[in-house]
């Protein structure tokens, strides 16, 4: 590569950030527009209990961790 493309890379590369984050942003409303337009029943995170086995007691067996 010649030098000059060695210097211009960190400029075109920096003068693309700008548009990719335009088109992030332009994504993010787009999902956003769908979710107002399409509202779904509230999820509520205190009525989801976490999957935690209960231990049993069995008369005669001798549990180990594993």
């Amino acid at each position: 590569m010649t030098s000059l493309l060695l210097l211009a890379t960190p400029f075109l590369i920096q003068a693309r950030m700008p548009l990719a984050l335009l088109a992030t942003w332009a994504q993010l409303a787009h999902v956003q527009l769908a979710a107002d337009q399409y509202p779904q029943v509230p999820f509520n995170l205190g009525t989801v209990q976490p999957h935690r086995p209960q231990p049993i007691a069995l008369q005669g067996v001798i549990v180990a961790k594993v």
